[in-house]
């Protein structure tokens, strides 16, 4: 797989501060909306699928219900997965919170070998 990222874009979204087990990188900007495009060691199954998905709603429910994350939408195209984040409406404070947040929490199933955000 053939992909092209900046460094600079890491930086701005602060992936070189977190410590995650698989590579992530930030190809760009897409305004108030964010793309993880979430690439697998092998074949993606339907349980990888569930658990990228568990571990997403895991992470919505550990804030309080006042603290709006932004809209979330995990789907499933080809062989990946893809979150849409839209920060809309999310509270300045709060958006380096769900774009770490999302990584971190994925963080937890194997056999992620590569995020791209806004690929």
């Amino acid at each position: 797989m053939d992909y092209e990222f900046d460094e600079m874009w890491d930086g701005m979204y602060g992936l070189d501060s977190l410590e995650l087990y698989y590579e992530a990188h930030a190809v760009g900007c897409d305004g108030e909306c964010v793309n993880f495009n979430i690439y697998f060691e092998s074949v993606l199954t339907d349980e990888k699928f569930g658990e990228i998905d568990k571990a997403i709603e895991n992470f919505v429910h550990s804030y309080d219900e006042d603290v709006y994350l932004g809209y979330l939408d995990v789907s499933e195209e080809d062989d990946k997965v893809r979150i849409y984040l839209d920060l809309g409406n999310v509270e300045p404070e709060y958006e380096e919170v769900s774009i770490h947040g999302i990584l971190e929490a994925i963080n937890k199933v194997s056999g992620i070998k590569l995020v791209l955000i806004n690929e």
